[in-house]
């Protein structure tokens, strides 16, 4: 693929579009939680790029989003954005909130 030029750029373009996907995704989170939450200061989030974010969520916290709403994270918190879209965004952000502010 990076030795045939016609290859190489199609991968760029598609690389490209991973990238921007993921970003907007991170963006979208961010704000979306920033919205919704009033107990906890996810502010950190605003500028947050790439892959993952650490949330700053206890062990209990985490075990508890797989528990009721079998959404899947490490005991550290950390939230991978490229599983996130505008489909399921609503339900991840609404969990995490509700986790938050049942532990405060």
């Amino acid at each position: 693929i990076l030795s045939r030029p016609e290859l190489y750029r199609k991968w760029e373009e598609e690389v490209a579009g991973m990238r921007k996907r993921i970003n907007a995704m991170q963006a979208l989170f961010a704000v979306s939680l920033l919205s919704k939450s009033k107990e906890r200061d996810f502010s950190f989030l605003k500028d947050r790029t790439g892959l993952f974010a650490y949330m700053g969520l206890s062990k209990e916290e985490t075990d508890e989003l797989i528990e009721k709403y079998s959404i899947y994270l490490p005991a550290n918190g950390r939230i991978n954005v490229s599983c996130l879209s505008e489909k399921n965004m609503d339900y991840v952000i609404d969990s995490i909130v509700k986790v938050c502010e049942a532990s405060q």
